[in-house]
């Protein structure tokens, strides 16, 4: 065997191989990659997941559902004149001291503390007071709560007494916004009315937790 013969091991052997062969795999694999490609761009797009979307459409429902059935029940109650004969204000007087409640809001962030602060329990059971404002607060939103004589004593009308139910909405520029929450019987505020089931998230603050149960 010549010299040279016995310095080819099989490590070279092999290397010569894998050189001869290099050409191959990477055409090879260019050509796999390129295979896959088209592959993925001919296969129909599968549709989004519409779990997460179904969910949250669900939960909104039954938020919407347990908003609307609470205020039918307390709405019914609440719309019957109270048990016992109550001075309450005109409407103009009630108007006036709500003006003067929300101005007083936009300048110290507060309520006067003339306004008697409740839980959402207490407000929606009805205890009210003749006279004054009461309120549910719920970070930014407030539920303000009176009672008003709508009867004209010019015509000698006996006291006919309504609930008023104002929601005070803060926006994003600390602007305090007047809606007349709309409920069974309640007299209406003056302001534009806004159906409490188109907002369930805010009514959630403002309730029993007990309204919700239904969920």
């Amino acid at each position: 065997m010549l010299q040279w013969e016995q310095l080819v091991t099989h490590g070279h052997v092999r290397a010569a191989r894998w050189r001869k062969a290099a050409p191959f795999l990477f055409w090879g694999a260019v050509a796999a990659i390129i295979l896959g490609v088209f592959l993925a761009l001919s296969l129909p797009d599968s549709p989004p997941s519409t779990r997460v979307a179904e969910a949250k459409n669900a939960y909104a429902d039954a938020q919407r559902r347990a908003v609307s059935q609470y205020i039918q029940e307390i709405g019914a109650r609440l719309s019957q004149p109270p048990q016992r004969v109550v001075q309450a204000p005109t409407p103009v007087e009630a108007q006036a001291e709500v003006t003067s409640t929300i101005e007083a809001l936009g300048r110290t962030g507060r309520l006067p503390e003339a306004v008697t602060r409740q839980t959402p329990d207490a407000f929606w059971r009805g205890d009210w007071q003749a006279e004054g404002i009461h309120a549910v607060e719920d970070e930014r939103s407030i539920l303000l709560g009176h009672y008003v004589d709508v009867a004209n004593p010019s015509y000698g009308e006996q006291p006919q007494v309504r609930r008023i139910f104002s929601l005070l909405r803060r926006d994003d520029e600390g602007t305090w916004r007047v809606y007349c929450l709309a409920v069974q019987g309640a007299q209406p505020c003056g302001s534009a009315s806004i159906d409490p089931t188109t907002i369930p998230a805010t009514m959630r603050g403002l309730l029993p937790a007990a309204a919700f149960e239904v969920e």
